[in-house]
């Protein structure tokens, strides 16, 4: 079957800044016309969209050998040739090796994180409402840092590192133009986050003979390899996701109705139910990309070779006819009636082009949230706009205050 609904013509029918501004309005409403496979333009280009779940399984899963990343022509210059921009056999290579990373950096960390954690609340100041998510940023900051490169957060080069990953990010979600003007010292956001790159290139080659997390990589990538891909780790995607997260699950255990679940740190299986939903409901990056690399098709529509291709996790995490109450936050779910469907969320992709933090991050996830509810109570302050923004992170749009009260003095 053709793809229902309709590409435009070439700028004029580019529909990129409505799709960004709004998206869940702009998609809801290309669903209700067309259904959950559709296709417009974005970026100037034909772009199919796939909002179901059982499709986003088979983009994934099924037909992933037809699709490649698509990120390439946008990001290869933030990050060189690391795993997101590699394919074919250097890519399986590559994979392999740094899955082990992941799994050992997962079952090294628990001890080792949880300090950081614990010393970054208990030094907070909760004397007055805090910045959620702010917050959680700076905390996912100090542990993405400790655990790749080995830097505590009272060395010096600890702030360099935070400033230098925020440079980094607003190239990430800047317009691709690179442009410098000497005279007058002004300079794209993209320009700057290439020199910031540079920069934690340099620092990341100086930490690997010192880094407990890059000495299992030293025997198996050169150098060069090594820092490409410690980029990757090291830059504010993983502080974003966890931020991200761990709002979303404060926002949550905040309504009345949920009350219940905040002591879900005293059960790890309700605390990984509870999580589970939070990655369901609130991925913290809407979607992914791939480009067709040969004519498909997925749910039967056809997909012309060369076709922008993207699935949008948060709607998938919501479709009906995988999940009864799709809009409700009801961790109890992952334990009746969608007991076997913990594989069909999307929130880090999936396939075997899923993201390669898949295991690592809500891992990291889980000892920030239980070591948080072990220690504090919370209150989300009234009277704040509490509507979500997906774009380029899901959180709420304004930053939500939050008071803090201790339940719990010291975990030493």
């Amino acid at each position: 079957m053709d793809l229902p609904g309709h590409i435009g013509y070439s700028l004029l029918g580019d529909e990129s800044i409505s799709f960004v501004r709004h998206p869940q309005t702009f998609l809801s409403s290309k669903i209700r016309r067309y259904g959950p496979i559709f296709v417009t333009r974005l970026g100037n280009r034909p772009a199919v969209l796939v909002t179901s779940n059982g499709g986003v399984e088979e983009l994934l899963n099924e037909r992933w050998m037809d699709f490649q990343w698509g990120y390439k022509e946008y990001f290869y210059d933030l990050f060189s040739d690391s795993l997101p921009f590699l394919d074919g056999k250097e890519w399986e290579k590559s994979r392999g090796i740094l899955a082990s990373f992941t799994t050992d950096c997962r079952q090294d960390y628990c001890d080792k994180c949880r300090k950081v954690i614990c010393e970054y609340y208990e030094q907070l100041d909760i004397s007055s409402p805090l910045l959620m998510y702010q917050m959680f940023k700076e905390l996912a900051t100090r542990l993405s840092i400790f655990l790749f490169l080995g830097v505590d957060p009272d060395d010096l080069l600890f702030k360099e590192l935070s400033e230098l990953m925020s440079l980094h990010w607003r190239g990430i979600i800047s317009l691709p133009v690179n442009i410098t003007i000497p005279f007058f010292s002004i300079q794209s956001g993209r320009s700057k986050a290439l020199l910031a790159k540079e920069r934690l290139l340099e620092i990341i080659r100086e930490k690997i003979s010192t880094s407990h997390a890059a000495s299992g990589l030293t025997e198996c990538m050169e150098e060069g390899q090594i820092a490409n891909n410690l980029l990757v780790f090291v830059s504010a995607l993983i502080p974003k996701a966890l931020g991200s997260l761990l709002t979303s699950l404060v926002m949550e255990l905040s309504k009345p109705d949920q009350a219940q679940w905040k002591q879900c740190h005293s059960n790890g299986a309700d605390l990984e139910d509870v999580l589970l939903e939070v990655q369901r409901l609130w991925p913290p990056f809407a979607g992914g990309f791939r480009v067709s690399r040969k004519e498909s098709q997925i749910g039967g529509y056809r997909i012309p070779e060369g076709y922008a291709t993207g699935y949008i996790s948060f709607f998938a995490n919501r479709d009906k006819e995988v999940f009864p109450e799709p809009e409700k936050f009801k961790p109890s779910r992952w334990r009746k009636e969608n007991a076997g469907d913990r594989d069909r969320i999307w929130t880090f992709g999936g396939g075997p082009r899923c993201c390669i933090g898949k295991h690592l991050v809500p891992g990291l996830l889980a000892v920030c949230s239980q070591t948080f509810l072990e220690l504090f109570d919370f209150e989300v302050l009234p009277g704040q706009d509490l509507d979500y923004k997906l774009f380029p992170v899901a959180r709420p749009k304004s930053d939500i205050k939050v008071h803090l009260k201790k339940v719990k003095t010291s975990f030493h």
